[in-house]
């Protein structure tokens, strides 16, 4: 009994402090409400400043990690070009050694070239030489009198195969500027062409265009073209006489005045 009746007076103690307490909350509820408010916005405040620090860190925290990206892709991109600036300068150093290789080989190739050709030339000059020979050729020269005398040059003929061809040739494109201002002439008409040479039995057969017919200055020139042809055919010691050919065929008279040459005509002939 006495211990329900101390439970008793315990409960109704509590009520009456829980009473209290709400009449004093219920007398202060404006006072309790605004401090409540005031601490609660410190407090979120303070959270939220917090929290913003955070984020600005990590905020930071992600630029410093962004920038590092950047700087490492920044030495990847220099390494990658210092390597294609490595390559560029190799091959580049490869197209110098090339062009050099190349320029070297063409020299050595122009220095061959050069050399041959030097050596062909000094081949063909050691040929020109073996095949050449000093002759005479005959032409006709105005004395005081007005008269024509023989007279011979010098000349050095080159030739291939037949030195007589190319004497005669020689003689017929008549004499040098120089001889001619030392009153030398030819008496062989202008045109006249060389058509062939042959020699049989020491005979040499010289065969000329009909040009060579048509003199028009008189007998004496006439003689004198015949000597020029006579007196230059013989300096070769293989020919003793010459037979004179008119377009292949034998003519009996040179021209319109009578000049024998339907046999072969030697030196002796004219004295």
């Amino acid at each position: 009994m006495a211990k329900k009746r101390n439970n008793r007076s315990g409960f109704l103690f509590i009520s009456i402090i829980l009473i209290l307490l709400g009449l004093i909350l219920y007398a202060y509820k404006d006072k309790l409400s605004v401090f409540f408010n005031t601490n609660f916005s410190q407090s979120k405040e303070y959270l939220a400043k917090k929290f913003k620090f955070n984020d600005k860190k990590s905020n930071d925290s992600i630029n410093i990690i962004e920038k590092i990206d950047l700087l490492e892709k920044k030495d990847t991109k220099k390494n990658e070009g210092t390597a294609k600036i490595t390559e560029s300068q190799k091959e580049e150093k490869k197209s110098i050694e090339k062009k050099e290789t190349a320029e070297n080989s063409a020299d050595k190739s122009n220095k061959i070239i050069s050399d041959n050709e030097k050596a062909k030339n000094e081949k063909n000059n050691l040929n020109e030489k073996m095949n050449s020979q000093s002759k005479k050729l005959y032409f006709s020269k105005l004395n005081a009198n007005d008269s024509l005398d023989m007279v011979s040059v010098d000349r050095t003929i080159y030739y291939t195969n037949m030195p007589l061809t190319e004497t005669l040739k020689l003689l017929l494109n008549g004499p040098t500027a120089a001889e001619k201002a030392g009153s030398i002439i030819t008496n062989i008409p202008d045109k006249t062409s060389l058509l062939s040479v042959s020699i049989r039995n020491n005979i040499a057969y010289v065969n000329l265009s009909k040009d060579f017919e048509y003199n028009g200055s008189g007998k004496e020139s006439t003689v004198a073209q015949l000597k020029q042809i006579v007196y230059t055919t013989t300096e070769f010691s293989n020919i003793k006489s010459v037979q004179i050919l008119i377009d292949d065929k034998v003519k009996t008279y040179l021209g319109g005045e009578g000049v024998i040459i339907n046999k072969p005509i030697s030196r002796s002939d004219f004295n």
